[in-house]
């Protein structure tokens, strides 16, 4: 039998601003859990997009719209 495979939950928190015709018109910050697992490699790109994802929900734009000012690991 093997071992179940280990997973490390890392927790974010960003801050961020939304721009539209180069201005930033909102700004907002946003907490996140991205769960590395042990035989895959951490990928800062999926981490950023996973970011940039949330805040756009939250702020009802797209993804490109929003640029991260902060990214801070917990």
């Amino acid at each position: 039998m093997s071992e179940p495979e280990r997973r490390c939950d890392h927790h974010y928190f960003a801050d961020y601003e939304v721009w539209n015709s180069g201005l930033a018109v909102a700004w907002g910050q946003v907490a996140l859990t991205y769960r590395v697992n042990e035989n895959v490699r951490f990928d800062p790109a999926e981490l950023l997009a996973m970011v940039r994802q949330r805040a756009a929900s939250a702020q009802c734009v797209e993804p490109f719209e929003i640029r991260v000012r902060s990214l801070t690991r917990l």
